[in-house]
C-alpha cells in the first residue's frame, strides 16, 4: 500500500475519522494495529521478522537498564543489535557476497554453489532495524530510558508513517509523544494535509514524470548519448530528490495529523556550499544516526591519531552509509567517494577560507553550489547504475555531442513529459526559495489573503489529478 494510492487515501482517512472518536487513552491501539495492516499489505510472511526485533530489542534494553553489572550490560546490548543486525545482514547482503565469493573462487577455478535466499527484502528493513539500534544504544548511554509499554515501542517501531523509508526517529523525539493524549487540532491538522500535499505533487507530477525519460536512459544507455544522457543525468537528481522527499513530506504530514511530529529529512539541499554541508541537509535522519552512532565513537577512539584519526572515521561512515542503500558494488563507490570528497575538504579548508575572503562573496557562493551539486551528480549516476561500467558509459557518452541533437525531437515521444517536468522543477525550485525566507516549512503562503490561498489549493489538486503520474508508483527508498 503505497503513498501515492487510492487504497492509501482510503485507508489513512478511515483510521484519522476513528482516531478522533476514540477516547484519548485508547488512540495509540487503533494506530498500532493500522500500522500492523499497513505492514502487512506489504508482505505478512515477513510480519514474524520485525516481531522478533521488537521483542528482543524491548526486553532486552530493559535489562541493560536494569542491570548495574557493566559486563552484563554490554552483553544485552550486543545482543540487542546483532538481534536485528544479523537479520539485515542475511536478508540484505548475503547474496551479496555468497555471489561475490562464487566469482572469486571461480577466478581460481574452485566452484562452488552457495545456497541463495530468494524470498525477497522485507520492506523496511533497514530504516526499522537503525531505529532499533540506535534505542538500544540510547538506552545503553542512558540518553533516552528504556520503554516499559511493549505496545508503545511497538507502535514506535511499526507507526506507518515513517515505517517504509523513514525518516530514522531517534528514541528521544518520538517515543514521548506517544505517551501524550492528543486534541484535534485544526491548524495542526490542515498543516499536516498541505504537507501531504505537497509530497504527492513532487511524486506524481515530478518524480514520476522525470522517472520516465531517466529509467528509458538508465535501462539503455547504448542507444543514447550527449545530451540525452546529459539531461536524464540531470533530471535524475530531480527525480531522487523529489521522489524521496516527497516520500517524507507525506509521511511528516500524515503523522502531523494524528499529532506526532516526525523529524525534518530535507532541507533544501541543493543550496549547499560544500558536502559538509549538503550532508546537514540531505537525508537528514540518516546523517544524523550514522554521524551519532559511528562517526562520533570512532573519532573519539582514535582522537591520538590526530587528523587521521578523523580521516579514518569519516571514510568508515560514509563507506558504512553507501553500503546502507543495498548490497552492490556501486554504493560503496558512492559512499567512498562522498568520503573522498569529505576528505578533500577537510585538507583544502584553509585554501577554501582564502578563496571566500578573496573572491566576491555572491560568485563565491554560486561557484560553491555548482561544484557540490555536480559532485552530488557524478556520485549519483553511479548510484543509479546496475554496474560501474554502466556508469561509465554513461559518462562518457556527455562528450557524444552533435548539433542535430538540439531541439525538443531528442526525447522522442516524451516531449510532453520533458516540458511538464522542466516546469515543475523550476515551479518546485521557486517554491523552495519563496519557502526560505520564513522559518516555518510550507506555511510561507499564510499570510497571503484566503481567497488566493484557497485558490492556490484547487490549482494543486487540478495539477495532481491531470498531470501526475497516477500509477501507484513505488517510491525509491522503499526498496532500501
Amino acid at each position: 500500500m503505497v503513498f501515492n494510492s487510492i487504497h492509501y487515501l482510503f485507508f489513512i482517512s478511515v483510521v484519522f475519522v476513528l482516531y478522533f472518536l476514540l477516547p484519548a487513552k485508547q488512540r495509540w491501539k487503533l494506530l498500532l494495529a493500522a500500522s500492523v495492516y499497513f505492514y502487512c499489505t506489504f508482505d505478512i510472511k515477513f510480519l514474524v521478522l520485525i516481531a522478533f526485533s521488537i521483542f528482543t530489542s524491548f526486553f532486552l534494553a530493559i535489562k541493560s537498564e536494569e542491570t548495574a553489572d557493566e559486563s552484563k550490560k554490554k552483553l544485552f546490548l550486543h545482543l540487542a543489535i546483532w538481534s536485528s543486525a544479523l537479520i539485515l545482514a542475511v536478508f540484505k547482503y548475503y547474496n551479496f557476497f555468497a555471489e561475490s565469493g562464487t566469482e572469486l573462487f571461480a577466478s581460481m577455478g574452485i566452484a562452488v554453489s552457495p545456497l541463495l535466499i530468494k524470498i525477497g527484502l522485507p520492506i523496511g528493513l533497514s530504516f526499522y532495524t537503525f531505529q532499533i539500534i540506535g534505542y538500544s544504544l540510547d538506552v545503553y548511554y542512558g540518553v533516552s530510558k528504556a520503554e516499559r509499554k511493549l505496545g508503545i515501542y511497538s507502535l514506535y517501531i511499526l507507526f506507518f508513517p515513517k515505517l517504509i523509508a523513514g525518516p530514522i526517529e531517534q528514541s528521544q523525539n518520538l517515543l514521548p509523544q506517544l505517551h501524550k493524549e492528543q486534541n484535534f487540532d485544526y491548524n495542526r491538522i490542515t498543516s499536516g494535509i498541505k504537507l501531504i500535499a505537497w509530497g504527492l505533487f513532487k511524486k506524481v507530477c515530478i518524480a514520476d514524470r522525470l522517472s520516465v525519460f531517466v529509467d528509458m536512459v538508465f535501462s539503455s544507455p547504448e542507444q543514447y548519448s550527449g545530451l540525452q544522457s546529459i539531461i536524464a543525468c540531470y533530471f535524475l537528481v530531480f527525480m531522487v530528490y523529489t521522489d524521496f522527499s516527497g516520500y517524507t513530506d507525506m509521511a511528516v504530514g500524515a503523522a502531523r495529523i494524528f499529532g506526532f511530529n516526525l523529524i525534518r529529512n530535507f532541507n533544501r539541499p541543493f543550496i549547499s556550499q560544500n558536502l559538509t554541508e549538503f550532508w546537514k541537509r540531505w537525508h537528514i535522519s540518516l546523517y544524523t544516526w550514522c554521524y551519532e552512532y559511528i562517526y562520533n565513537p570512532l573519532s573519539f577512539n582514535y582522537r591520538n591519531w590526530k587528523q587521521w584519526g578523523i580521516i579514518l572515521a569519516i571514510f568508515a561512515t560514509l563507506t558504512f552509509s553507501g553500503l546502507w542503500h543495498g548490497a552492490a558494488l556501486t554504493f560503496i563507490i558512492y559512499g567512498v567517494l562522498h568520503a573522498i570528497g569529505l576528505t578533500a575538504e577537510y585538507f583544502l579548508s584553509p585554501f577554501r577560507a582564502k578563496m571566500k575572503s578573496t573572491l566576491p562573496s555572491l560568485f563565491y557562493k554560486y561557484v560553491s553550489i555548482a561544484i557540490t551539486f555536480h559532485f552530488f551528480l557524478f556520485t549519483l549516476i553511479i548510484f543509479k547504475s546496475d554496474t560501474l561500467s554502466e556508469a561509465f558509459y554513461i559518462i562518457e557518452s556527455f562528450t557524444k555531442i552533435n548539433i542535430s541533437q538540439f531541439g525538443l525531437y531528442l526525447f522522442g515521444d516524451y516531449k510532453i513529459e520533458f516540458l511538464l517536468s522542466f516546469v515543475f522543477v523550476f515551479a518546485l525550485l521557486g517554491m523552495e526559495y519563496w519557502q526560505s525566507k520564513t522559518d516555518n516549512y510550507l506555511s510561507f503562503h499564510l499570510k497571503l489573503p484566503s481567497f488566493v490561498r484557497w485558490s492556490a489549493y484547487a490549482l494543486m489538486i487540478l495539477i495532481v489529478v491531470y498531470f501526475g503520474v497516477i500509477k501507484s508508483n513505488e517510491f525509491v527508498y522503499a526498496q532500501f
